[in-house]
């Protein structure tokens, strides 16, 4: 039977604190958060969609978005702002368009987000019109095939006529 080393009884010694800490801190964790109860203001949400209040509130800095948009282009935004976690606000102007304001500490992510968009827009342009581009190429060949069995059998029909 092997004996265990020294060594090998200190890395199960360390193993063992290590598990008991864990379950320590854990319990820590638990009983605070039992404490301060789940609806402290610390834990809400402070991302995605809310009202212009709401934004004015939570951000030391509000900044609009340059252009007014219609809905179609509203609901890309507003995506895209969700998807990459950003403080926003949708407000409707008289005319049926939208402006959309957010905190401005986000406005690096917003840049950031943009430039994903566009690449992901560019990016689905590019695949349609490679589709559309061997769509017409297989009509082309299509067409070129068909062409050259009729010249077949005219050739055939030729052949036979002069036997």
């Amino acid at each position: 039977m092997v004996r265990p080393d020294q060594n090998t009884k200190d890395v199960v010694m360390l193993a063992v604190k290590a598990s008991k800490l864990s379950a320590n801190v854990i319990i820590k964790i638990l009983k605070w958060f039992v404490e301060n109860g789940k609806d402290n203001m610390k834990f809400k949400e402070t991302t995605g969609k809310v009202d212009m209040i709401k934004l004015h509130e939570k951000s030391n800095s509000v900044k609009f978005l340059p252009n007014e948009l219609d809905k179609e282009e509203m609901k890309l935004i507003s995506s895209m702002f969700e998807k990459y976690n950003v403080l926003f606000a949708v407000e409707k102007q008289a005319n049926g368009n939208y402006t959309i304001a957010f905190a401005g500490k986000d406005e690096q992510t917003i840049e950031y987000a943009m430039r994903k968009v566009i690449e992901e827009q560019n990016q689905h342009i590019n695949k349609k019109s490679k589709i559309e581009s061997i769509r017409k190429n297989h009509i082309s060949y299509q067409k070129e095939r068909e062409q050259k069995e009729k010249d077949k059998s005219k050739e055939k029909q030729m052949n036979d006529r002069e036997r």
